[in-house]
């Protein structure tokens, strides 16, 4: 009997399915699919959803008559039978606040979904895991409206994914298989597909495209932030759906978005979201939704749609002056997600995941068109199999151009340029500093060539101030798949004395853009063999070991007193063995075809090293001991803002030349206008030495001051404090340079104002500029005001 009523029910379902119709909803003007449109069955609790191609499905329950509503359309009433697609036409979006005796009662629906935000957060769960079916499109429109140019689109992509996650912190995308017009690469299917978060619980909603925070409406206290307004009610058949419409407050100056949210009383939990940014300055529009289903009890995202809209100008084949050298046009991308088989706190191991935030399978792009038949959510329209169509239709020389023109963007995220089979690492070709002036060289990598494990690199440079050849070649063996490797090297180089901290490979400073480089004017001659290996000791945690033999000779006066009677302007010869420790909380990579690179950004980073020098070791002449210890994190405040802040701790037991004391970390000198970050700006370049030092620097960003209309100005206060403690034995020992000592410690305090100036730069992005006053006060300042004062300028970049 039980079997019977189980076959009944599949049955009666099926049919269900079979005879219910496939509506699809869009705008009358634009032709673009409206997702979230309520469609409520007259005389009765049922009620839908269109999702995020605006598709819904009616089957019997709605015969009698529907009620089409969305806060930004007008009303419509249809009975049956309905049309396949239905137009709304827009309406003023002019909202006002429902007020009922002072009570909006909006807020007690948002202060329920706050109270549940951690329930409902997938990111909360122990484990999840998902595939998705994702499609991405790239087209040009015109720049006075978004209305479609063509029929078909400027690139198409498709891809298969698998997404696990595991707590605390585990987290993986495999692309299994991807599928690009006209492309084998998948730069385009994979760098694209991460825009917007994967849920909307984080307090902060970062987005990766401008690199800004945003305040979630749903947050502790987004009442005082957001207005919202309850525009519609669903009234379901076991629960009901409040349609909240929400924007920041007039004259707030936090950044923040505008929209839709369809909360479900049960559970108080997202079930749909329409978002966009709402700072009307921008250079570009984003917008996303997003629509959750109970699964396994919980809701969890089901359907993600991104539209990111850039303006641009191109190059005008036509131009007849140099007004009409270039042209306006709008580059629309449009991304959508469907998840499926979708697992909760299913059993996740540890050892299910490489390391990496997505991994590529090598055969990724061989799937055939029945693969794509299977997963895809809904058949290709015309204007993706027109494009299908026309990359197909180009000959195999022009798509192989395209190809390596990807391969070439690839190549430059890894900081390479593909050379026939070989490979020009980038930091070769040029540099500029004070004391080599314009440098320019050559290097080559052999990639591939000797194996997939072992690579070879060299390099050739000329300084045109400094009138020097440089030189040197390394060559490292990988261990598969993992980011274990031993190399060894050998330089004839200069390098700037003073250096304390071990390259692992990876960015050091989380605010450094390497500007101080330019400062540079002082520089040893070295001539250096190191043997390294370094390895992964977590997700996080790197560990190196090395053994370092050189020969240095200052290319400044200088003499170091070797013993009681004896002053040395003669080569400095050092062996010693490092061991360093790298922490990154955070900080994420992910692989492109043939390339890892950093996909996140650390938020911390804790860096120490021990180093021991060997004495009579390869005729060393020194035995010595120095540590060195720093840690720096980046943290965002809802309302404070970002703060960051550093901390360094260097210390040494034994004499030591000045090419391996500590420098004081200062960035003022005759050529330093610039802001230049982690740095005193006061300070000279090397104006003090330690051989044990501690310093803090703190940045307190407090975001704009005011809101302005004027995109040219948006003024952000920056609050800056740097405090250094430090102290040189024997500092009678160095002859030839000042060597200060900083046991009476150094205060600096500064006042920044960026994007005090914005500049569009091809419609794309703004140039900022901006000014920081700095003062030095303490022990150490001068008896001038004037001289302890300096003022820099700022440069940086945002959409």
């Amino acid at each position: 009997m039980k079997f019977k009523n189980t076959v009944f029910l599949v049955l009666t379902l099926f049919l269900n399915q079979a005879i219910a119709q496939k509506i699809k909803i869009i705008d009358q003007n634009t032709q673009q699919a409206i997702p979230f449109v309520n469609i409520q069955a007259l005389g009765t609790k049922n009620g839908l959803s269109s999702n995020i191609d605006g598709v819904i499905l009616l089957d019997n329950k709605f015969k009698g008559g529907i009620l089409i509503s969305h806060v930004s359309y007008q009303t419509l009433r249809l009975s049956s039978p309905y049309p396949s697609v239905i137009k709304l036409v827009s309406k003023e979006n002019i909202l006002s606040e429902i007020i009922v005796n002072n009570f909006n009662p909006a807020f007690s629906i948002i202060k329920k979904a706050v109270s549940n935000r951690d329930n409902n957060n997938p990111k909360k769960l122990n484990s999840f895991s998902h595939y998705a079916y994702s499609k991405l499109s790239t087209e040009l429109v015109s720049a006075d409206s978004l209305q479609k140019r063509k029929d078909q689109y400027f690139l198409m992509s498709e891809s298969r994914t698998k997404h696990q996650f595991l707590q605390p912190n585990f987290e993986e995308e495999t692309i299994i298989s991807h599928k690009t017009s006209g492309i084998k690469n998948p730069l385009f299917s994979s760098i694209l597909t991460d825009f917007q978060p994967f849920s909307f619980y984080d307090e902060l909603i970062h987005l990766k495209i401008d690199n800004k925070y945003y305040l979630n409406p749903i947050s502790q206290n987004s009442w005082k932030k957001y207005d919202f307004v309850l525009s519609d009610t669903i009234v379901n058949a076991n629960d009901t759906t409040f349609v909240i419409a929400f924007s920041p407050k007039t004259s707030t100056t936090f950044e923040g978005f505008k929209g839709l949210l369809h909360i479900n009383t049960d559970g108080y939990a997202i079930e749909n979201i329409s978002a966009e940014t709402a700072n009307i300055n921008s250079t570009m529009i984003f917008r996303m939704q997003q629509h959750y289903e109970k699964v396994e009890n919980h809701w969890f995202p089901k359907q993600q749609n991104t539209e990111l809209i850039v303006n641009v100008s191109v190059p005008n084949k036509a131009a007849k002056n140099a007004k009409q050298m270039y042209v306006r046009r709008v580059i629309k991308y449009t991304h959508k997600t469907y998840m499926s088989d979708i697992q909760i706190n299913n059993p996740i191991k540890k050892t299910d995941f490489s390391g990496l935030s997505r991994v590529i399978n090598s055969k990724s792009y061989q799937a055939d068109e029945s693969f794509w038949n299977k997963y895809r959510s809904d058949s290709l329209n015309l204007k993706e199999q027109n494009t299908y169509k026309f990359y197909e239709s180009l000959p195999a020389n022009k798509l192989e151009k395209m190809d390596r023109m990807f391969d070439l963007m690839e190549t430059f995220i890894s900081g390479y340029i593909p050379f026939h089979k070989f490979q020009i690492p980038l930091n070769t070709l040029f540099d500029q500093n004070n004391y080599e002036g314009i440098r320019i060289g050559f290097g080559l990598n052999t990639g591939k060539i000797l194996s997939e494990r072992l690579s070879a690199e060299g390099y050739l440079g000329y300084g045109f101030k400094d009138k020097a050849f440089k030189y040197g070649f390394s060559t490292r063996l990988n261990v598969k798949n993992t980011n274990t490797f031993l190399q060894a090297s050998f330089k004839q180089d200069v390098v700037e004395p003073c250096g304390n901290e071990l390259d692992f490979g990876r960015k050091n400073n989380l605010l450094d853009f390497g500007f101080r480089n330019f400062l540079i004017e002082r520089m040893d001659s070295v001539q250096q063999a190191k043997i390294s290996f370094q390895t992964p000791i977590s997700r996080n945690g790197l560990v190196q070991m090395s053994f370092t033999n050189e020969t240095r000779n200052p290319a400044y006066p200088y003499q170091f007193k070797e013993n009681a009677s004896k002053f040395s302007t003669e080569s400095f010869k050092i062996s010693a063995l490092q061991v360093g420790f790298r922490w990154a909380w955070g900080e994420k990579f992910a692989q492109l075809s043939q390339v890892i690179y950093q996909s996140e950004p650390a938020k911390a980073i804790l860096q120490c090293s021990f180093e021991k020098g060997l004495n009579r070791v390869l005729n060393s002449q020194f035995d010595y001991t120095k540590i060195n210890l720093s840690f720096q994190q980046q943290l965002v405040h809802r309302i404070l803002g970002k703060t960051f802040y550093q901390l360094k701790f260097s210390k040494i037991w034994g004499d030591l030349p000045y090419s391996y004391l500590i420098n004081g970390a200062g960035s003022s000198n005759r050529l330093g206008y610039l802001m230049i970050p982690n740095t005193f700006q006061t300070m000279g370049l090397y104006e003090f030495t330690s051989d044990q030092q501690a310093s803090l620097l703190i940045q307190q960003n407090i975001g704009r001051l005011f809101l302005s209309k004027k995109a040219s100005f948006q003024p952000e206060l920056i609050i800056s404090q740097g405090v250094s403690y430090g102290s040189l034995r024997n500092p009678q020992n160095h002859q030839g340079l000042d060597t200060k000592s900083l046991d009476k410690g150094y205060f600096e305090s500064g006042l920044s104002l960026n994007k005090l100036l914005r500049i569009k730069y091809l419609q794309v992005i703004y140039l900022d500029f901006g000014i920081g006053a700095f003062i030095r006060y303490g022990n150490n300042s001068f008896s001038k005001m004037n001289d302890n004062l300096t003022f820099r300028w700022s440069f940086g970049a945002s959409f």
